[in-house]
């Protein structure tokens, strides 16, 4: 291996997330009799058979077990086994050496990072590997309980396989001892579990957060937006002051909002990009950012809610620097029934601090159909006891052939 290879578009497979160039190149010079015992005759046919069930057994192991474990330990396709990548070697050991230098390292640009203004509270979905982590939360990897320099080395390269710019700092350091971003402000992807676990003392950290007041809203994602894993995952937006006020030039103005958290259930937004991954479009980013900002009476938006007094709080924006939210059209937040709902702390505290947004935005009301209840009830009789009669006749013919 001579340092990094130039990957392409057109050899990365976005259906399984991975360089099928690089890796069946790899494989063949490693493995060459494992490989073709596979069967593969042409690793570039995307509608051969062999090669997907062989990619998505590879996809399946990363997802169950993790990257780093399927590079170290390699993975099984039926009776054949398969290394993805050799450990440095000692120097004494040549057949190790012959093998690490195989290993094939290429950086393949699949994507680009759709750059809207930053604002807090932002949903991005750069269209790549990670889907709703921005530049900057991802930079906050570099930092560890305990800085190491391996620790930032493995941000970086996780950043450049993305095609993601980002500023590390010069060298490691962490957050508490030696801040090398005192202005970063992190968004919080954490798994669903965070939301209503006891585990660990859990609900307890949750109460906690609540009692103080710290959390501003929470946003429950789809499943599957993310290559590695297909679990569904939430957003935390963490607040020490919902006093609101004038804004300023770090920030727009805002309503008073104490005692109040704003829940959005996303997880029937996003669109299937293929059968195994999901992607928020535009429009989807668009509802959930919007609804956040109104909600919090953004500079340029405005606010009701029904059953407060019916008051609206307006807010005005006349910073230049936030031409962005000016740029909007002015909104009026209002709850909507299985999307979103402006919960109390009372409320909260009823539903034992628990944070799951579907707890409180409740389900989408029903359409009328306009059918009268009593024809539609009659009607309704009539074809489940005709589906009765149906279902007894293919019960008496079943029984009649197997009686043969």
């Amino acid at each position: 291996m001579a340092g990094w290879l130039a990957g392409s578009d057109g050899a990365y497979d976005r259906e399984f997330a991975v360089d099928v160039e690089q890796l069946f190149t790899f494989l063949v010079q490693s493995q060459p009799e494992e490989t073709a015992k596979l069967g593969i005759a042409n690793y570039k046919d995307k509608e051969g058979v062999v090669r997907q069930k062989f990619l998505a057994r590879l996809q399946g192991e990363i997802t169950r077990r993790g990257v780093i474990d399927v590079l170290r330990n390699g993975f099984k396709n039926g009776p054949l086994s398969f290394d993805l990548f050799y450990g440095t070697p000692s120097a004494e050991n040549a057949k190790a050496v012959e093998r690490h230098a195989k290993n094939r390292f290429s950086n393949s640009e699949v994507g680009k990072i759709r750059r809207i203004p930053r604002r807090p509270g932002e949903v991005r979905n750069p269209k790549c590997e990670v889907r709703t982590q921005t530049a900057r939360s991802i930079r906050n990897s570099s930092f560890d309980i305990s800085p190491r320099s391996t620790t930032r080395r493995l941000a970086i390269m996780n950043i450049a396989l993305r095609g993601i710019e980002a500023d590390f700092g010069p060298e490691n350091a962490d957050t508490f001892r030696r801040d090398l971003h005192p202005d970063l402000r992190a968004d919080y992807v954490l798994a669903n579990g965070s939301m209503s676990s006891n585990q660990s003392r859990e609900g307890d950290i949750r109460q906690k957060l609540i009692e103080a007041d710290l959390v501003d809203c929470m946003v429950a994602l789809p499943g599957q937006l993310f290559y590695s894993t297909q679990i569904s995952v939430c957003l935390w937006f963490l607040a020490k002051n919902k006093k609101g006020g004038a804004g300023s030039q770090s920030r727009p103005s805002q309503r008073k909002r104490q005692g109040e958290t704003l829940f959005i259930d996303a997880r029937k937004l996003g669109t299937l990009i293929d059968r195994v991954h999901r992607e928020l479009t535009d429009a989807d980013l668009e509802k959930i950012t919007s609804t956040y900002h109104a909600w919090r009476g953004d500079g340029g938006l405005t606010r009701s809610r029904e059953g407060r007094e019916g008051r609206e709080v307006m807010a005005t924006d006349s910073d230049p620097l936030r031409a962005f939210a000016s740029s909007r059209e002015t909104s009026v937040y209002s709850d909507i029934p299985a999307f979103c709902k402006s919960a109390t702390t009372a409320e909260i505290a009823a539903h034992g601090h628990v944070l799951t947004p579907g707890r409180y935005v409740g389900a989408a009301e029903a359409e009328d159909d306009g059918e009268p209840f009593d024809e539609k009830m009659p009607r309704l009789v009539a074809e489940l006891h005709g589906q009765f009669a149906e279902s007894a006749k293919l019960e008496a013919q079943i029984r009649a052939d197997l009686a043969t």
